[in-house]
């Protein structure tokens, strides 16, 4: 439905600097279904530099889509996105132990992952190691 190309136009809207425009346009997207273009919406606060408001739209992103909704084809792209941002976010906070748990997540989701998609694996691996040595 329209959903799909609210969301190609928030991503658009992203891509070509515009973030702000891009979070009403990423709102209407979801229709209904709050977090199910979190990702988005995510990306656009943290562009615009508002952490809070980017770690609380990833967050959202995380919770499972309003039943019968289309987005139930993209978790698999959101999920693992909105995790591993997550993991770089509320490190930058200095929320290590939720850094490590995000990040501790992504790398069970995604370990079995293509091989094209096992660096951002590596990554996350190498900053949980850190963070679970800076206790």
């Amino acid at each position: 439905g329209d959903e799909s190309m609210y969301r190609a136009l928030a991503q658009l809207a992203i891509a070509e600097g515009r973030p702000q425009e891009a979070i009403p346009l990423a709102r209407k997207g979801a229709l209904g279904c709050f977090g199910c273009t979190g990702d988005l919406i995510g990306e656009a606060y943290e562009k615009l530099g508002i952490v809070d408001s980017a770690i609380a739209a990833y967050e959202a992103a995380l919770r499972p889509p309003t039943y019968g909704s289309d987005y139930q084809n993209w978790r698999p792209v959101v999920v693992p996105r909105a995790m591993f941002k997550l993991g770089e976010l509320y490190e930058s906070q200095g929320a290590q132990q939720k850094a490590r748990d995000r990040y501790a997540a992504f790398v069970d989701l995604w370990q079995q992952a293509d091989p094209a998609l096992q660096p951002t694996v590596q990554v996350a691996r190498g900053r949980l190691t850190s963070l679970t040595g800076a206790r």
